[in-house]
């Protein structure tokens, strides 16, 4: 029997920005920073614990695939690019959080 994984809210809010048209953006770290936008500092947060979690090493590529393709983003790839997307989040989070203009809300 196959396991599958069950989304955080926050994973699937911040997968709803992953859109398909990413020749808008200059880089895939572009579409990254799309969905960390609209996240708040708590929610970046909980993403990036949530994501921290998923790619422990005894979770599968296919599982992620799994967990990626059901989810709200709008283009797919194999497990290991998800796999990889996701770390590039996680270091996308700890990297700039707090510190890029992306972050910065407009009142």
């Amino acid at each position: 029997m196959k396991k599958s994984i069950t989304p955080a809210p926050v994973f699937l809010k911040f997968t709803g920005y992953m859109i398909q048209d990413f020749e808008m953006f200059e880089s895939l770290d572009g579409v990254l920073l799309l969905g960390l936008y609209h996240l708040t500092k708590k929610e970046r947060n909980e993403l990036n614990t949530f994501l921290a979690s998923l790619l422990r090493s005894d979770v599968s590529d296919s599982l992620i695939e799994d967990l990626w393709n059901t989810s709200n983003a709008e283009f797919g790839a194999g497990g290991k690019g998800i796999r990889w997307l996701l770390n590039r989040t996680i270091e996308l989070i700890e990297s700039y959080d707090g510190t890029d203009g992306y972050y910065l809300r407009r009142s």
